[in-house]
C-alpha cells in the first residue's frame, strides 16, 4: 500500500523530487491534485512512495533539503 510521502505547490520542484527518487531505485506515485480557494485555484503535487520504501524516501527528500513538504508521520 501507498503512503503519502510529501506534497508541493511547485511542480517543477515535484517533479525533480519524483526523478531524485525514481533515480535512487524507489516507486513513487505522482498525484495531482488541487484545491478550489476563494483566490482562484491551487495546484498541487503529491507524491505517494510505498509503505516498504518510506524511510529512505523521506531520508532523500530531507537531504535534498524539502523537510518541510513531507507528510507528518
Amino acid at each position: 500500500m501507498a503512503t503519502r510521502l510529501c506534497s508541493f505547490q511547485n511542480q517543477a520542484i515535484g517533479g525533480m523530487i519524483d526523478n531524485l527518487l525514481q533515480s535512487r531505485g524507489l516507486h513513487p506515485i505522482s498525484i495531482y491534485t488541487s484545491n478550489v480557494v476563494v483566490a482562484g485555484a491551487d495546484l498541487w503535487y503529491e507524491l505517494k512512495i510505498p509503505e516498504e520504501e518510506e524511510k529512505i524516501a523521506r531520508k532523500i527528500v530531507i537531504e535534498a533539503g524539502y523537510e518541510n513538504a513531507l507528510a507528518k508521520t
